[in-house]
């Protein structure tokens, strides 16, 4: 019997898709890895980097040093441009990992999305250079600069999908996991500066959209976090955690539509 093949939709959620580092470490210790993956903001990041070839361990390592020093430069000429971070450090360690690879050199097949800040359309990006469309995917809007690409100003996928379900279905896998690190992030508590009632308004939007295609996966899996700031590069170790508990809770669920014993 051929064995069934899995595609992983790996979804945006800041700081919080850390978690997604473990959970894919839980099914490569267990024998299971896909055979395509999507990845859409951090989503974006992690998925890459994992169809790139590196180990769970060395992202794990990378992302535990990591403090905003890292990823924070402002530009202090931000009103006069579309983003107030400048995103140099960010393309900095983003170019460590990936490099001058392109979507080709992935032993995984991998796409990511993002969406046209002119016209608003969902773009998936699945060829040419790797590094502008993975920071496209992740350029979360008026903290950092659209990222231009074949004409085209690019920003979160995040934005209109949250969880890339739909782009997997070009790779035909026969079951898909989508891995939702945000869940229900309206906490009820009031934002406590201007970036982040901007995001919470976007979280408004991204939840109802989300819930209108989630069931589209074979298995959504929700890493519960509450303790983590999607904003904040801090206790990365706790994101690790739920995500390793949440893959070790949804293992058996997977084995089962995989046809795994």
């Amino acid at each position: 019997m051929r064995k069934k093949t899995l595609g992983l939709a790996l979804g945006a959620g800041g700081a919080r898709g850390i978690a997604h580092i473990s959970f894919l470490r839980v099914l490569v210790e267990n024998g299971i890895e896909p055979s395509c993956i999507s990845g859409s903001s951090i989503g974006a990041i992690i998925a890459s980097m994992f169809a790139l070839g590196l180990t769970c361990e060395e992202m794990e390592t990378k992302a535990l040093s990591l403090k905003m020093r890292d990823i924070i430069d402002i530009d202090l000429l931000f009103f006069r441009k579309m983003g107030f971070i400048k995103g140099m450090k960010r393309e900095s360690i983003l170019k460590s990992f990936l490099g001058d690879k392109a979507f080709s050199d992935c032993r995984i097949p991998f796409c990511c999305t993002a969406v046209d800040i002119m016209t608003g359309d969902k773009v998936i990006l699945k060829e040419g250079p790797l590094l502008p469309a993975v920071l496209a995917s992740s350029t979360i809007p008026s903290v950092f600069e659209p990222v231009e690409i074949d004409g085209r100003y690019l920003v979160d996928g995040g934005v209109l999908m949250r969880l890339p379900i739909e782009p997997l279905k070009e790779f035909k896998p026969d079951v898909i996991v989508a891995v939702d690190v945000l869940g229900d992030s309206l906490t009820g508590i009031l934002p406590k500066n201007i970036l982040y009632t901007l995001i919470r308004t976007i979280n408004i939007m991204d939840y109802e959209i989300t819930k209108s295609y989630s069931h589209h996966a074979d298995l959504l899996v929700t890493i519960d976090q509450p303790e983590i700031d999607q904003f904040i590069v801090k206790n990365l170790d706790k994101s690790l955690e739920a995500g390793k508990a949440a893959g070790e809770r949804a293992l058996p669920q997977i084995k089962k539509l995989l046809g795994m014993k």
